[in-house]
This record gives C-alpha cells, sequence and structure tokens, in this order.
C-alpha cells in the first residue's frame, strides 16, 4: 500500500533590527538638545565603531567643561537630580521583541525605560559608592564596570520606546556616557484566512473525487488479483 507523507515548509521569521548605540542618532539630552562626542579618559571603556563616549557639551578628557560634582543621595525617591539626562527613543513595528544594552558612565547613572504608554520602568539604579576613577562598580566607567541589561521583558508591545539615562558627576573630572546594545522587533508570520472562491472549492471537490476513486479502484484490483502460489 503507497504512503503518502506531506511535508510542511518551514516559514522564516522576519526581524527588524533596530541598535541601541551612544552614536549621535536618535539622542537627545536636557541640556543642551544635541548630544556630541567626547574624549575618553585612557582608563575608561573603550570607544568602538558603533559605540563612542558622548555628553551634551565637551565635558571629556582634557575638554573645557568641568560639571559640579552632585552631593547627597542620588538612588531611590529623594535622589538629587542628576547633572544630565540622556534619551535613546526607538520605535519597534511588532509585538514579539527582544533587547539588551551596556552600559558605562563617569561617574555613574541610572538607566529607566519609557514605554509607548508613557510609563516608566526602572532598569538599573545608580551607584553611590565612588571607587578611584568613577563608580566602584557598575555603572560606572572602568572596562569592568558596564552594566548589561536585558530589555526582553519590557518590550511586550509595538510602539515608541525611549531609553533614559541620569547620568551623576560625583567625583570631578570628565563626565560623560557610553551604551551600545540593539533590539530585534519579529514579524508574525503570514497565514491564510481568506475563504476560497467557488472556482476554487470545484477544483478542490474534483481532485478530492479523483483521489477517491483511484485508491478505490486499486483496491478493487488488489482484491480480485489470484494469490501467488509459494
Amino acid at each position: 500500500m503507497k504512503r503518502f507523507v506531506f511535508l510542511l515548509a518551514a516559514t522564516p521569521l522576519l526581524a527588524t533590527t533596530i541598535k541601541l548605540d551612544s552614536d549621535l542618532v536618535n539622542e537627545l539630552n536636557n541640556k543642551t538638545s544635541s548630544n556630541v562626542f567626547i574624549n575618553a579618559h585612557p582608563l575608561w571603556q573603550q570607544n568602538s565603531d558603533d559605540a563612542k563616549w558622548i555628553s551634551y557639551g565637551l565635558t571629556g578628557n582634557g575638554q573645557p567643561l568641568s560639571p559640579a560634582n552632585v552631593s547627597g543621595t542620588i538612588t531611590g525617591k529623594n535622589a538629587k537630580a542628576p547633572t544630565a539626562i540622556f534619551w535613546e527613543n526607538f520605535y519597534l513595528p511588532y509585538l514579539t521583541n527582544t533587547g539588551s544594552i551596556t552600559v558605562w558612565a563617569d561617574d555613574t547613572a541610572r538607566v529607566s525605560l519609557i514605554l509607548p504608554n508613557q510609563s516608566v520602568q526602572l532598569l538599573f539604579e545608580s551607584n553611590p559608592v565612588q571607587g578611584g576613577a568613577c563608580a566602584n562598580g557598575p555603572i560606572g566607567c572602568l572596562p569592568q564596570n558596564g552594566q548589561s541589561i536585558n530589555l526582553t521583558p519590557y518590550l511586550t508591545t509595538s510602539g515608541n520606546y525611549q531609553l533614559q539615562f541620569d547620568v551623576y558627576q560625583r567625583g570631578g573630572g570628565p563626565f560623560g556616557l557610553l551604551y551600545k546594545g540593539s533590539a530585534e522587533s519579529i514579524a508574525p508570520i503570514a497565514s491564510s484566512t481568506g475563504v476560497p472562491e467557488p472556482s476554487t472549492l470545484l477544483m478542490m471537490a474534483c481532485g478530492t473525487v479523483a483521489l477517491l476513486v483511484g485508491f478505490r479502484r486499486q483496491a478493487k484490483r488488489q482484491s480480485e488479483s489470484p494469490a501467488q502460489l509459494p
């Protein structure tokens, strides 16, 4: 008896990738509006091709601007205002999304995500413990003090999102922010839910009848054929 095997072709997922890098694209700040690239201190995490140290002005290593220190509490509900606030805007077109970023700052930073409904999700709190060059641990400026943050649990719908970085100057010297990452928005698999036209239904019915007749004739021939002698 012949066996008929039906194979289902897998449909590849289509995804849109959005860069989330400190690269002056889709960015702004609360001091001067436009972000600028700055000179990185030799001890800081190095720049990459995609992400570089940024600030609201020339506050980098050996550059003229030097923000005042923020003293007092920088965590929780009673936190002092940050030295500067930076935003990264991005849009996700689909419902299924993933993403992550890694953040460095001098001296430290609080990271939040503003959702499409304008609610604010705290992702990582600023570090109040000062070290030699910046915060003693994440989020700080040294390579080992970058903080990786998983965005996926909060990217639950399509729409406009905004990363917010509240950056604090605590120990003097240069001041800035570096982050790099990406988000991926995955398109739903296309499916056909329409009702076939009458002509299509007729062709399908005729094809089904023809298959049934063929199977019946084959079974009849097999039953009428003489048994083979040993």
